[in-house]
């Protein structure tokens, strides 16, 4: 389970849609290579979680090896069209 900026211990400003791609790439770049990891990730999850896992393969990390995205929701013209 991780949190987006912003949210729970974070100190960050919670800035919706901005980072995710490169937070969760720094994140299955961390799982991955954790000892009880077999280096592979897999994401599951609706609404926000799902827009999580679209940005995710925008920037695709080579351990994310599968993504069930339900019910996503967001803001897809920051995600398709960065300025």
């Amino acid at each position: 389970m991780v949190n987006t900026r912003g949210k729970r211990n974070s100190n960050d400003e919670n800035n919706p849609f901005e980072h995710e791609s490169q937070d969760l790439y720094e994140v299955i770049d961390w799982v991955s290579q954790q000892p009880w990891s077999n280096g592979k990730v897999g994401m599951i999850g609706g609404s926000y979680l799902g827009f999580s896992q679209w940005a995710a393969v925008k920037k695709l990390h080579p351990a994310l090896k599968n993504n069930c995205p339900s019910g996503s929701s967001g803001n897809w013209n920051r995600l398709s069209c960065p300025k």
